[in-house]
């Protein structure tokens, strides 16, 4: 019997591999120490309440309350309030990371 978390994995890289594209992670937004990163993740909202945005990554990520993450080309922001790591069946299935979009200035609109 093939286990759950397993196949839960397999569909999100799946759906990763269609949806998915570059994300730019930032660090210490609009200060003069600011870096960033690029990784490959998915911007998704909760089946249940569209209003809720995340963003989905196939591994753990550095990613702190406060971090800012853009989807490369983009213009819009959004500031990270809270993490999560989903685990099914003791298996890794992705990091996510809940957000807020917010304006240039970092100001939340």
């Amino acid at each position: 019997m093939i286990n759950a978390g397993k196949r839960f994995r397999e569909g999100f890289l799946q759906l990763l591999k269609t949806f998915g594209g570059t994300v730019v992670i930032i660090k210490d937004f609009k200060c003069s120490n600011s870096s960033q990163v690029e990784v490959k993740g998915m911007k998704n909202s909760k089946k249940d309440n569209s209003s809720i945005i995340m963003f989905q990554f196939p591994d753990k990520q550095d990613i702190v309350v406060g971090d800012v993450i853009q989807q490369k080309g983009s213009s819009e922001y959004w500031k990270v309030y809270e993490t999560e790591e989903k685990i099914t069946t003791d298996i890794f299935v992705y990091f996510i990371a809940y957000v807020n979009k917010i304006d240039s200035n970092g100001n939340r609109i």
